[in-house]
């Protein structure tokens, strides 16, 4: 009933091997969601506010479509300019998490990044991780198109530098 007893001191610990695990996000597929909450920037739950200014929303499209889409041309441009629109039309509705928006959120952080406009840039690109976050467990073409446009962001913020 008691079962086996593990003796003192033959347990070993679990020791986080380094950067490794962080360079594709897979840290939280070994450690689990702890880690992962210490390091992303907390953000608020209302969306909403985050597009109320249409203009500025459509000028980072503009600027991403005129720049990163000829390297990474990963939706039709109109597509971008149709997801754009349905997401001012209703944007209580719209879902941040699903693939497609995410990659509208990062062709919008791309474009900020491009404009300098730094702080929108990276709101938008942790709001896009933590929607791709929940994609991790996905293989498809979307997961590899986030992932190079996740990569292009953090290249342009590490050589911006």
């Amino acid at each position: 009933m008691e079962g086996t007893a593990v003796a003192p001191g033959s347990q070993r610990d679990v020791e986080e091997v380094g950067p490794g695990l962080d360079l594709f996000s897979n840290r939280r597929l070994f450690f689990g969601d702890w880690i992962d909450s210490k390091t992303s920037l907390p953000t608020p739950n209302d969306y909403s506010a985050m597009f109320l200014d249409r203009a500025l929303s459509q000028r980072l499209v503009e600027t991403y479509l005129s720049t990163y889409w000829h390297v990474l041309p990963v939706i039709p441009q109109s597509e971008y300019r149709r997801q754009l629109d349905r997401l001012h039309r209703s944007p209580a509705i719209f879902s941040y998490d699903s693939a497609d928006n995410i990659i509208v959120m990062l062709a919008m952080a791309l474009g900020a990044s491009v404009l300098d406009e730094d702080h929108v840039a990276e709101f938008l690109f942790q709001k896009a991780k933590n929607g791709a976050a929940k994609l991790d467990e996905l293989v498809n073409v979307q997961a590899v198109q986030i992932a190079l446009m996740m990569i292009s962001f953090l290249l342009r913020r590490k050589y911006q530098d």
